[in-house]
């Protein structure tokens, strides 16, 4: 029974791209409003990331073992850091940015404590190209270490920007460059400063991607899986193919069987309504005596087919009147009575 099989329901986080997620919202709430649709909704999902604390402690890791020279335990620490970006919390993008550059110019230092020239410059170049205006705080680095990072900062500046025909699955993702928003140029490609980046598209309800992009990359599809939609789950998702018209698509899972309703309208509680409602009467069907009653309410009568009798024909209607008249006025000359009220027309 669909009942049984369906009970209770639990509505996924709703999956939209973010422009769309207020409209979203309310079709969440549309539908959550329906009578006969018990509905509890699921947490958004969640994408398995590092918190900030968590890399604030990598970071605190990393800035000890460079005090006691334990130079590879401190590149060690930092790098983990940097490959547990992005990091859950935050507070803003520019934390997340922020976190990721001292990452890189922790690594950097290592390696220049440590006499490797080449693997400083190419680290302090990474964290130099992450789209932050602000410098390098003096208390937290050497003079000359700011002092470099400042000419590589120059040098990626006046370099032609790389520039990534970056794809995302479903397509509206938003994507971040570094955690920072992706610049993007006038044919939509995301473009950012010479060199490695970390790309990460989200979706609402489908959490988040991210993957490293190499200097040279051109291109790149970040695909956001869908959570799994289990039994008597609902997963609800928003689109809109123009300026106007929004559509509602609902996927119920029936014995491991999706069902989809899905309804288009300009406004979204108007669709959200339609949805919810078809989904409802799929789960409690009314009983066929109560679908009939709804039907035969105040019955319209209608005329039979096939020839119309005489006298439903306005001729008949015509003679009959006629000849009342003249019966009542031949009373009236018969009786002597004056009649007042009846006239004969064309009587002297």
């Amino acid at each position: 029974m669909l009942r049984a099989l369906l009970l209770p329901l639990t509505l996924l986080a709703p999956e939209s791209s973010p422009d769309l997620e207020p409209a979203a919202a309310r079709a969440a709430a549309v539908l959550r409003s329906i009578d006969g649709l018990d509905l509890t909704l699921a947490d958004p999902p969640a994408t398995p990331a590092a918190s900030v604390r968590d890399a604030r402690a990598g970071l605190d890791r990393a800035r000890e073992a460079f005090r006691t020279l334990a130079l590879d335990e401190s590149i060690r620490e930092a790098t983990l850091v940097v490959e547990a970006f992005p990091f859950s919390e935050a507070a803003s993008p520019v934390e997340l940015a922020r976190l990721l550059r001292e990452a890189f110019v922790r690594i950097a230092i290592a390696h220049q404590a440590a006499g490797r020239t080449a693997e400083f410059a190419q680290a302090l170049a990474r964290a130099a190209g992450i789209g932050l205006a602000d410098p390098l705080p003096l208390t937290d680095f050497p003079p000359l270490v700011v002092s470099e990072y400042e000419t590589q900062k120059r040098r990626l500046l006046a370099a032609p920007r790389t520039r990534i025909d970056a794809r995302t699955e479903p397509a509206g993702a938003a994507i971040l460059v570094d955690g920072l928003p992706a610049e993007r140029g006038a044919d939509g490609a995301v473009e950012a400063l010479p060199t490695e980046h970390v790309l990460t598209a989200s979706f609402a309800g489908r959490g988040s991607v991210s993957r490293p992009v190499a200097a040279e990359s051109t291109e790149v599809t970040l695909s956001i899986p869908q959570p799994e939609l289990g039994a008597g789950a609902l997963r609800l998702e928003v689109t809109q193919a123009d300026a106007g018209a929004i559509t509602i698509r609902l996927t119920a899972s029936i014995a491991d069987d999706p069902v989809v309703f899905e309804e288009t309208d300009r406004v979204v509680e108007v669709a959200a309504r339609r949805v919810g409602e078809a989904l409802r009467d799929r789960i409690h069907p009314r009983p066929a005596a109560a679908v009939a009653g709804a039907n035969t309410a105040a019955p319209r009568r209608t005329r039979r087919a096939g020839p119309r009798p005489f006298y439903d024909r306005w001729w008949f209607w015509a003679i009959a009147g006629g000849a009342v008249v003249a019966g009542a006025a031949i009373a009236s000359v018969s009786t002597g009575e004056p009649q007042s009220d009846v006239y004969v027309v064309g009587a002297p």
